[in-house]
């Protein structure tokens, strides 16, 4: 295989679906966030604020701020 067949696979690669444990409604998710702020764990606050809620797929920071402004 060359490398041009190489860029050629990872351009095609499917996003392999996301488990459905990680799927939470925006409610759901809202309260993880604030269970985790109450705790005093802000690292995991701000973990759970970068993850798409309805996919549980990881969101840039910029994808982050127009979600949640």
């Amino acid at each position: 295989m060359d490398s041009k067949e190489s860029k050629n696979d990872a351009a095609n690669k499917i996003e392999e679906p996301v488990a459905s444990s990680k799927v939470q409604t925006a409610a759901e998710h809202h309260a993880t966030v604030i269970q985790h702020l109450n705790r005093g764990d802000t690292e995991s606050a701000v973990a759970s604020l970068m993850v798409d809620h309805s996919s549980g797929r990881q969101l840039s920071y910029g994808e982050s701020r127009m979600m949640y402004g």
